[in-house]
């Protein structure tokens, strides 16, 4: 017997792609995981074999080639180097590669189901922030030597502010004129906080932090625990690439210390948890802090300022350009997802005199 959830997968098709992993003529099971935004997940079951199998949203990453070169890099160096450190790397297909393209273009890859993890999508207390960003911390601790400039670029500037923010203030000028005047408040608000962006520029001028290797995504969805609730991998590694380690701590300030996440309507104020905010430094820099030099851990603090406020600049962006990157579930979604970041970057500045 064939099962799938949702009924919407190309059965046929997918058999094709089953065949380069083993599966060849057997009963297969498929179970949808939609946890991600980009890329089609699912679980599948064939005899003895559980995979999760992927389909890289490819107008997202328009050259899947390159996600495969830094992984492997990536795989190869820590195999070398840090042999016993598990990095869920994607399994072989039958032709010997990571990728496989079918007829239609489309790509696809797999990697072992591992019984026994769990994912998390919210974070529920300390002890999971403290965990998750000890992972992330060692991943960049046991990748601090890696020649990171030889990394392919996935998405060209991914994280880059200066480029989000010259964004932003050219749809001022050619923006949605109703949009725009909507969104009067949250223009202000946004060109209150230039100060953020020229941290940033100083950063990248004056070589203040070191590139490294950068995972870009760190939502605590992208860690894997065991059942005890450790945390001993990160997942999803479309966004590795060359870059700065406030990324990662910025994303995890902005995904992990608020209890309301962004998708949330009803809101007037977005409140910061302290104690999450001190379990993020204390497990990352359990990890890294022998790497950072002192200028570069002075930037701890402002990694949240920078994530959060280009996040909000591109949600608002967005809005303002006709929902072109985001696509909206409901009329104004991005709109409010921006007033989200902005309410949650408010909140998270008030806690500077403390935190830094």
């Amino acid at each position: 017997m064939i099962e799938v959830l949702p009924s919407t997968i190309d059965m046929t098709g997918l058999a094709k792609v089953l065949q380069q992993y083993g599966c060849n003529g057997e009963d297969f099971t498929v179970e949808n995981l939609g946890g991600g935004l980009i890329n089609s997940t699912w679980k599948v079951r064939f005899g003895d074999t559980e995979l999760v199998l992927q389909k890289v949203n490819t107008n997202v990453f328009t050259n899947p080639a390159s996600i495969a070169f830094n992984i492997e890099t990536i795989n190869a160096y820590l195999k070398q180097h840090f042999p016993g450190y598990y990095f869920p790397a994607p399994v072989l297909n039958a032709n010997g590669d990571t990728f496989y393209k079918d007829e239609n273009g489309s790509w696809y890859r797999a990697f072992q189901f591992l019984k026994g993890s769990q994912t998390i999508d919210v974070v529920a207390n300390c002890d999971q922030a403290y965990e998750a960003a000890k992972e992330f911390g060692r991943f960049s601790a046991l990748l601090n030597n890696f020649p990171s400039h030889t990394l392919h670029e996935n998405i060209p500037g991914f994280h880059n502010l200066t480029k989000r923010y010259n964004d932003f203030l050219q749809v001022l000028k050619t923006g949605d004129t109703v949009r725009l005047q909507e969104a009067k408040v949250l223009v202000e608000t946004a060109l209150s906080y230039i100060d953020i962006v020229k941290r940033y520029e100083a950063i990248v001028a004056e070589g203040l932090i070191k590139k490294r290797v950068t995972h870009h995504d760190t939502k605590i969805s992208n860690v894997l625990f065991n059942l005890a609730g450790k945390a001993f991998a990160v997942i999803d590694l479309d966004t590795i690439m060359e870059g700065y380690y406030i990324s990662d701590v910025g994303d995890m300030m902005r995904t992990y210390l608020s209890e309301i996440g962004e998708e949330d309507k009803n809101f007037d104020e977005v409140p910061v948890r302290k104690d999450v905010y001190t379990a993020i430094k204390d497990g990352y820099m359990s990890e890294m802090a022998t790497h950072l030099t002192s200028t570069e851990k002075s930037y701890f603090y402002y990694s949240g300022q920078f994530l959060i406020f280009m996040q909000a600049i591109r949600f608002l962006t967005d809005y303002l350009s006709g929902d072109k990157y985001y696509t909206p579930a409901y009329p104004k979604h991005n709109f409010k997802r921006a007033q989200h970041q902005f309410a949650l970057l408010k909140s998270y500045m008030n806690i500077a005199s403390t935190q830094q």
